[in-house]
């Protein structure tokens, strides 16, 4: 039987909050738009440890078809079904205007196969323990209105070089989200204008002391924002910090 989840428990208790981003716009914090669908969790994180959960059950297919048809300025809950707890996939491709909900207790993992993230056969491994020639775990590219929202972890596992990339495309937000990726960046963002990061926690790789958090932003980027949000490096919790472009 699902557990039943309520919808009060992923909205924010209040949006009024702002901030004056660099650029032509001022940010609210952001909200989380209708509920398209709802796809449930089929694996189990034993004690919330993602390095405990394989690649069985890899469910690309499953999510990308929730994805594909969920309609433009909704969102898709990733939820949890009793036990069951986590998503384990290869790469995802986020349709415009569409958010993602990953909520609280859930860790949507990268699978640890790189084969499932080759760009080219056989192009994803690790050289000199770096990442490289995968594809990210999530793309957004030539797309406008894009989120990815929720309490819950997206955790790159040490396969892919970027976590999330978004390229050429406009008003990108993430909200209240828990991003990990050991070897890579967690976020890319280029070619594209609007960038709000409210509430998100960076569990920064290895020995990593700056307070960027693995989010590289272009040269051609633009109206940058963040509030909020946290990188846990060797030196502890830091304020995120960016290089907000005009």
């Amino acid at each position: 039987m699902l557990r039943p989840q309520s919808l009060f428990a992923l909205l924010p208790l209040a949006f009024a909050s702002l901030l004056t981003g660099q650029g032509s716009r001022t940010v609210l914090e952001p909200f989380f738009p209708p509920i398209c669908g709802y796809v449930d969790a089929q694996i189990q994180a034993t004690n919330g440890d993602p390095g405990m959960v394989g690649d069985q059950g890899i469910d690309t297919a499953r999510l990308q078809k929730a994805i594909d048809r969920c309609g433009k300025g909704r969102a898709l809950v990733l939820r949890v079904d009793e036990a069951r707890n986590a998503f384990v996939t290869g790469p995802l491709i986020l349709r415009p205007d569409i958010t993602l909900i990953v909520s609280r207790g859930i860790y949507l993992l990268a699978a640890t196969d790189p084969r499932q993230f080759d760009v080219t056969p056989g192009s994803c491994g690790k050289v000199n323990g770096v990442a490289s020639g995968c594809k990210p775990l999530i793309t957004i590219d030539h797309a406008t209105g894009d989120g990815i929202m929720g309490d819950g972890f997206l955790d790159g596992r040490g396969v892919v070089s970027r976590l999330i990339s978004v390229d050429y495309s406009n008003n990108f937000t993430l909200y209240r989200i828990n991003l990990r990726n050991e070897t890579g960046l967690t976020l890319t963002f280029d070619h594209g204008s609007g960038l709000t990061l409210w509430g998100v926690h960076v569990k920064a790789a290895a020995g990593a002391i700056d307070a960027k958090g693995g989010i590289a932003i272009g040269s051609a980027a633009r109206n940058v924002a963040t509030a909020q949000s946290y990188v846990e490096t060797g030196a502890g919790p830091t304020e995120i910090v960016l290089d907000r472009a005009q």
